[in-house]
C-alpha cells in the first residue's frame, strides 16, 4: 500500500501545522499572525487553534499545558473536553516532517477555505466578500522592491498626503514639527498634573475643527467627563464650574449651544478601561468601513492592558510596538500619553528629558515625535501660570530639541497660541 504524506490527507496539514504550533516555538508567532480560524475544518483542531490564538491576544504563555485549561475553563461539554486534550497530547508527539514547511501547509489551509466558500457563494455580495478574504489572509511573496518602483505616481501621493496631513493649528509648535501623517507613532509626555490631557483635548479639538475624524480614547475618564471637558474648552466656559451646578442662565444657554457644536464634530470617544492594541485594531477596522479614521488618540499608554503576565517593562515594550504597528498598518497618526518618572523633580531644570519617559524605552525608540508638556510655575511660583510649554525632544522628519509657549486658560483648559490664531471655535477660518 502506498505511503499517504501529510501533504495528502485532507486534515493532517492542519495536524502539521497546530504540531508545528506546539513543538517549535519559534514558528508559533507566525502561525497565529497568519492563519485564522476558518483554515480548520475539523472542530477539535479549530476549537485548539482558536484557543491559542486568544492565549496569544491577551499576551499570555502558550503550551499544550496552557491551552488544554484554557479549554476546560471555557467549555461545558466534559466529553469535548476530553476529546481535545487527547487531541493536544498527540500533537505534542506527532512526528512533524518539517517546521520550514509550516508555510505550505497554511497556505493548503487557506486555499481549501477559499475553495469551499466559493463553492457555497451565491450572491455577487458573498463574490466580493471572498474576494476580500483573499486579498486579507494572501501571503506576500517580496517584501522588499527597487527605490523607483511606483516613483511615477509621485504627484498622486504628494497630493493624497496634503489632504491627509494633520496640523495642531498652533502655528509656532507646527513650525517645528509640520505636521502629522499616516503612520506616525506620537509620544506626549509629562509630569503629573501638568496638562498632557488638557494638550490632547485641545489638539483633538483643532483636528476636528479642520473637518478630520478622531478617534479619543480614554482609560481614565468617563465619556460624560470627556463630553463635558471638550465643550467648556470649546466654548470657553469653567469645567469647574458645570461640576459645581454654579452656571448662570447665559452660560447655560452657551453650553447648550456647545454641546450642538460638538455634534457636528467628526469625534468619537471610547472609554474602555481594559484597552488593548487588538481591541484597537477592531475598532479602527469597523471605522475604516464607515470612512476611517484620521487622527488616534489614547490617554494613556500606562493604562492599557494586555501581556499582564510580563513585566511593567516587556509590557509597555510591547503594547507601544504594536501600536506603532496599528498607525502604519492603518495609515492613521496615533498619539499616546506617556507618564515620567520622577527624575525631573531632582534637577535644577525640570524641563523633562527622553529619558524620564517611565516603564520602557522602546516607546522612545518606537515614536516619530517625543514632546513632553511642561510649566514652570508648577515648581516656581513666581512664573507666569498661564505659560504651557511643548517641547519637542524628538522629531523624526524635522527640527528636535526645540520648545514653544502656548497660553493656558487654567479655568477653560482652552490651549491658545500666542500669535494671531487663525482659527475660530466654529470651523476653519482661512489665514
Amino acid at each position: 500500500m502506498q505511503d499517504i504524506t501529510p501533504m495528502d490527507m485532507g486534515t493532517d496539514a492542519e495536524t502539521c501545522v497546530l504540531a508545528t504550533l506546539f513543538q517549535f516555538p519559534e514558528k508559533r508567532e507566525w502561525i497565529l499572525e497568519n492563519c485564522m480560524p476558518e483554515f480548520f475544518s475539523d472542530v477539535k483542531n479549530k476549537k485548539i487553534f482558536t484557543t491559542a490564538l486568544s492565549l496569544y491576544n491577551r499576551g499570555e504563555q502558550i503550551d499544550n499545558v496552557m491551552v488544554s485549561e484554557e479549554i476546560k475553563w471555557g467549555d461545558s461539554d466534559p466529553q469535548f473536553q476530553k476529546e481535545c486534550d487527547m487531541r493536544i497530547f498527540d500533537l505534542t508527539l506527532y512526528p512533524v516532517p518539517a517546521s520550514a514547511l509550516v508555510k505550505k501547509y497554511r497556505n493548503i489551509l487557506f486555499e481549501r477555505s477559499l475553495n469551499k466558500l466559493v463553492l457555497n457563494a451565491r450572491t455577487l455580495e458573498e463574490f466580493e466578500n471572498i474576494q476580500k478574504y483573499k486579498e486579507y489572509c494572501t501571503l506576500s511573496e517580496s517584501s522588499y522592491k527597487h527605490i523607483s518602483d511606483g516613483s511615477e505616481n509621485f504627484m498622486d501621493r504628494y497630493k493624497n498626503m496634503q489632504s491627509n496631513k494633520i496640523v495642531t493649528c498652533y502655528d509656532e509648535l507646527d513650525e517645528y514639527i509640520g505636521s502629522f501623517s499616516g503612520g506616525d507613532y506620537i509620544a506626549l509626555g509629562g509630569c503629573t498634573g501638568v496638562g498632557k490631557t488638557s494638550v490632547a483635548l485641545n489638539i483633538a479639538r483643532m483636528v476636528c475643527i479642520q473637518g478630520k475624524k478622531v478617534m479619543y480614547c480614554s482609560l481614565e475618564m468617563p465619556i460624560e467627563q470627556l463630553r463635558n471637558r471638550f465643550n467648556c474648552i470649546n466654548t470657553g466656559l469653567n469645567a469647574m464650574k458645570y461640576r459645581s451646578g454654579g452656571f448662570t442662565k447665559e452660560e447655560l444657554e452657551r453650553y447648550k449651544t456647545g454641546l450642538s457644536e460638538l455634534s457636528e464634530w467628526d469625534l468619537y470617544i471610547t472609554a474602555d478601561y481594559s484597552l488593548t492594541p487588538k481591541k484597537l485594531e477592531l475598532i479602527i477596522k469597523e471605522k475604516v468601513k464607515n470612512g476611517g479614521l484620521d487622527f488616534i488618540i489614547i490617554d494613556y499608554l500606562g493604562l492599557m492592558s494586555g501581556y499582564e503576565n510580563k513585566s511593567m517593562y516587556e509590557r509597555t515594550t510591547l503594547i507601544s510596538r504594536q501600536l506603532k504597528i496599528i498607525a502604519t498598518q492603518y495609515n492613521v497618526p496615533i498619539l499616546v500619553l506617556v507618564q515620567l518618572n520622577r527624575s525631573p523633580k531632582d534637577r535644577q531644570d525640570k524641563r523633562p528629558l527622553l529619558s524620564d519617559i517611565r516603564e520602557s524605552g522602546a516607546i522612545e525608540q518606537d515614536a516619530d515625535f517625543v514632546l513632553f508638556a511642561y510649566r514652570d510655575y508648577i515648581y516656581n511660583e513666581e512664573s507666569n501660570p498661564n505659560d504651557l510649554e511643548v517641547i519637542i525632544s524628538k522629531n523624526r522628519h524635522g527640527t528636535s530639541n526645540a520648545r514653544c509657549v502656548l497660553d493656558f486658560n487654567l479655568s477653560t483648559q482652552e490651549i491658545s497660541s500666542r500669535r494671531i490664531n487663525r482659527y475660530s471655535t466654529m470651523g476653519w477660518m482661512d489665514k
